[in-house]
């Protein structure tokens, strides 16, 4: 249904957000279906808060980084 809204109103674009991982969900599934995102970008949006995505990236960039890990109760 939101695509034809879309295909009918033809906007510029959509911003997505909601709060929490919804925004990147829709975002992602709305770009993959040819609606145009503004704003961030879903791809740089998973970057941002993909942990191991976000620690490469700063690696190639040669930003330092203080360590990270999990936290556990394992006794």
């Amino acid at each position: 249904m939101f695509f034809s809204i879309y295909k009918k109103e033809q906007p510029l674009g959509v911003i997505a957000q909601f709060g929490g991982q919804t925004p990147l969900n829709l975002a992602a599934e709305l770009e993959k279906n040819g609606v145009k995102i503004l704003g961030t970008a879903p791809a740089v949006i998973d970057l941002a808060e993909d942990r191991d995505l976000f620690r490469a990236m700063m690696e190639k960039l040669d930003i330092p980084m203080p360590e990270a890990g999990m936290a556990d109760n394992r006794g």
